[in-house]
Parts: structure tokens; C-alpha cells; sequence
């Protein structure tokens, strides 16, 4: 993927500081065109079946959230055929045993423990295109 590719993010996460946090340090990697969030995996679902003409390339999603939480928001994605193409990583401060492999087995790309630091999390926001491509090339030759 061409660094000077933007894609179109979605970040879910239940709590608003990290995801106002998130969005501000995506817009600052200037990896992204579009940037929309939601606070639960209920709300992204209702939000991605109003923008069926333009959906995310890539979504951001925590794993612990009440109501529809980042596994069954995984899971309904995967199931359904408009949206199951798209990119989803999971973003969590978890540290249940089996987070990574649950989130993988729901079908999610990647796994990750959010970062400490701002610098931390801009730095993670600046790989997840190159994340997001490789997943793609990766299923192309299956």
C-alpha cells in the first residue's frame, strides 16, 4: 500500500476519551481520509448499515464493551456478505487469558494491547494500513 494511501477508519470503543484520543492521533498520521466513531459495537453495526455507499477500509475496535462487544461485533461482520471483506483489528486493555486467539478466531487481523502512550498509539495507527494491505495480499492468494 502507497504511504501516501488514505483510508476511510472506523473506531469503536465504549469509552469516549479513547476515542476521541484515537481519532485525533489517526488524523495526525495523515494515513487516513476518514475517520467516524462509535461508542459499541451496536451503535458501529447501525452506523455501517447507513453507509452502505461508503464503508470503512479498516475498523478499530475495543474487545471488553457492553452490549455488542468487539468479539460479536467481529462475528456479525464476518457473517455478513457487504461488510465481511473489511479489515478489522482488535484494540483492548484486556488481559483476560485468550484475548489475542479469541479475537483472531472471530476474525479479526490483528491483536492489540493499547498503547500507554499518545506516541505509542500514533505509532500503532501509522502500521495498521501496512497491517490492513498485508491481511489483504495474504487472503488474495488463499
Amino acid at each position: 500500500m502507497p504511504e501516501a494511501f488514505a483510508l476511510a477508519l472506523l473506531i469503536v470503543d465504549d469509552d469516549s476519551r479513547i476515542r476521541e484520543l484515537t481519532a485525533a492521533a489517526a488524523q495526525r498520521t495523515g494515513r487516513y481520509h476518514a475517520i467516524t466513531t462509535a461508542e459499541n459495537g451496536e451503535a458501529a453495526l447501525e452506523l455501517l448499515a447507513r453507509e452502505t455507499q461508503q464503508p470503512p477500509d479498516l475498523i478499530l475496535t475495543d474487545l471488553s464493551m457492553p452490549g455488542v462487544d468487539g468479539l460479536e461485533f467481529t462475528r456479525r461482520i464476518r457473517h455478513d456478505s457487504q461488510w465481511a471483506h473489511i479489515p478489522i483489528v482488535m484494540f483492548s486493555s484486556s488481559d483476560r487469558p485468550n484475548d489475542r486467539e479469541d479475537s483472531l478466531a472471530a476474525g479479526c487481523i490483528a491483536f492489540y494491547e493499547k498503547p500507554g502512550s499518545l506516541t505509542g498509539l500514533q505509532a500503532l495507527l501509522a502500521e495498521l494500513p501496512d497491517v490492513a494491505e498485508r491481511a489483504r495480499q495474504a487472503a488474495a492468494k488463499v
